[in-house]
């Protein structure tokens, strides 16, 4: 009898502790919140169109936009969150570390922007796009392209 009055006192025990601690932090783990801070961000997408073997690292304002270098017409892939304002676009050789060009911009809030990095033979400049992307209507069956003359 002693021995069952123990192992019921350490069963209700364990399930006190499960009550008041783990399942709390389970349903902690599984609650919504808004995943934004409110802070206002920017879209940022890059493009290599430099005809040179050594691949471009870009610069925003001191900060890396990607960890990864650029190869001659690649890509970031999407559009990348940045904070809006006066920035200045960077662009530079990844292996050397060596300047290519330098532009200012100012990225407004929720609006999308392409860097495009063009030139060739230490003539090298980064032309920023506003793609408007909130003004574009969508069609069944219809694209939107955009020419870049790259030709240096």
């Amino acid at each position: 009898m002693k021995m069952t009055k123990m192992l019921n006192y350490a069963v209700r025990k364990k399930f006190l502790f499960a009550f008041l601690f783990v399942i709390p932090l389970m349903f902690a783990a599984c609650k919504k919140s808004d995943s934004g801070s409110g802070t206002p961000v920017a879209g940022l997408m890059a493009f290599n169109l430099i005809p040179s073997n050594a691949p471009i690292g870009v610069d925003l304002s001191g900060s890396l936009l990607s960890n990864s270098p650029l190869l001659y017409t690649n890509y970031t892939g999407t559009y990348l969150n940045i904070y809006p304002g006066q920035r200045t676009v960077t662009t530079f050789n990844a292996a050397s570390n060596a300047k290519l060009a330098a532009t200012s911009f100012n990225f407004e809030p929720s609006k999308y922007y392409s860097v495009f990095a063009l030139g060739n033979d230490s003539n090298y400049t980064n032309l920023v796009v506003n793609d408007d992307l909130d003004t574009l209507t969508s069609a069944s069956g219809q694209a939107y392209i955009r020419y870049v003359n790259a030709i240096p």
